[in-house]
């Protein structure tokens, strides 16, 4: 009986564990499986998420153009890639003439009204807007770009863009459509309006120094690389001791206070979006940096083709 008893017991012991033991080992398999799945899944997610990312920030710089384009229509130029410092609107970039025709009327009255109360752009207790994020001109790509940001070396906050406009070959060149001053008509641009680049992307620098829409001295007083820059730029970050003699269409790094002196982007792909005045906007990878010079120039009379 005891034998019996304890077979009988045993059995009982195995019946009960067998099934558990077992529903373990299936839940452990079915959480490897799902783990492999995920981690199949997650690149292609990321890369989904990517797309979408350069696909909207292709679309918010296309929205510039077409507005760049309005701006011609109702004044027969572009406005001033920064105003000069002896203007009513001291060192305003060229975003910010944009505002009416980006859906940002209010906006644009509110800039206008700080200025006419005073004509300082960086006095910020009468220039308030100075430190507003616009989000059309935030490429998704770029975080830091959505949300004002602190900037330590000259104790404010400041509103960021992400585009800047194409100044030609170099600031001092002034031979693109925008720059200190600059008033270009339709009927300048010898080159076609198809083949001149407007503006391109270009991150803000690591401590945000550079790259404020809503106005900027740049590296001197004529507003480079805060609101525009060249394609063959001589301009240099102060802050980097960058000691190229040119920066043309390369590769930057967030943390490198020289990845401010020319255009660059932070999309998967190697290469950054620019618009044209007609409205297009394309992206073009780093090995068509030479291109873009070509591309850059209002009359420069090169042949080049934009494909």
């Amino acid at each position: 009986m005891a034998t019996h008893d304890g077979r009988s017991r045993s059995s009982g012991l195995r019946a009960c564990v067998s099934p558990r033991a077992f529903t373990l080992v299936e839940l452990l398999v079915v959480i490897g499986v799902v783990a492999i799945l995920l981690a199949l899944l997650l690149p292609a997610v990321q890369a989904a998420r990517g797309a979408a990312r350069r696909t909207a920030c292709q679309n918010q710089l296309r929205q510039i153009a077409l507005a760049a384009h309005s701006h011609v229509d109702a004044r027969d130029r572009l406005p001033a890639g920064t105003d000069p410092g002896t203007s009513a609107t001291p060192y305003r970039g060229w975003l910010v003439s944009l505002l009416p025709f980006l859906e940002e009327t209010a906006t644009a009255n509110l800039v206008a009204a700080e200025y006419r109360a005073s004509p300082d752009p960086f006095d910020m207790a009468t220039h308030p807007t100075f430190s507003t994020p616009i989000a059309l001109f935030a490429c998704p790509e770029d975080a830091r770009a959505s949300i004002a940001q602190p900037v330590p070396r000259y104790r404010m906050i400041a509103g960021l863009s992400s585009y800047l406009g194409s100044s030609g070959r170099d600031a001092t060149a002034q031979d693109g459509v925008l720059y200190a001053g600059s008033a270009t008509r339709f009927a300048d641009v010898l080159d076609g309006v198809s083949k001149t680049l407007l503006a391109g992307e270009r991150p803000p620098s690591p401590k945000f120094d550079l790259g404020w829409w809503y106005a900027g001295m740049g590296v001197g007083v004529d507003g480079a690389l805060d609101h525009t820059v060249g394609t063959a730029s001589t301009d240099r970050n102060p802050f980097g001791g960058c000691g190229d003699p040119v920066y043309p269409f390369q590769p930057g790094r967030l943390k490198d206070e020289c990845s401010a002196n020319h255009f660059w982007s932070l999309h998967p792909g190697g290469g950054g979006h620019f618009a044209f005045l007609d409205g297009a906007v394309r992206f073009f990878t780093y090995d068509a940096a030479a291109v873009l010079v070509d591309l850059s120039t209002r009359a420069g009379g090169e042949t080049t083709a934009a494909e």
